[in-house]
């Protein structure tokens, strides 16, 4: 068995609306995006009527490149107050 470290750094901040920033120019930054849907599914599930500012730094886009698929099945957000 091998380990491996596969991971993204997400970084918000408060905006007016919703917004990606991406590391990895080949990928969207919009509602094609997991990380986009999953705020826009917070700001319409928590009634917030803010936005937020997402920077996404991917630390492993080499996997994309070489046809690995990576899958996330469930994403889970503490709103901190």
């Amino acid at each position: 068995m091998v380990n491996v470290s596969l991971y993204d750094v997400m970084e918000f901040e408060h905006a007016d609306r919703i917004s990606l920033q991406c590391s990895d120019p080949s990928l969207p930054t919009d509602s094609k995006n997991l990380a986009f849907r999953a705020a826009e599914l917070l700001q319409k599930t928590s009634g917030y009527q803010g936005g937020a500012k997402i920077a996404l730094t991917k630390t492993n886009s080499r996997g994309r490149r070489h046809g690995w698929r990576l899958e996330r099945r469930s994403v889970h957000l503490d709103i901190i107050k």
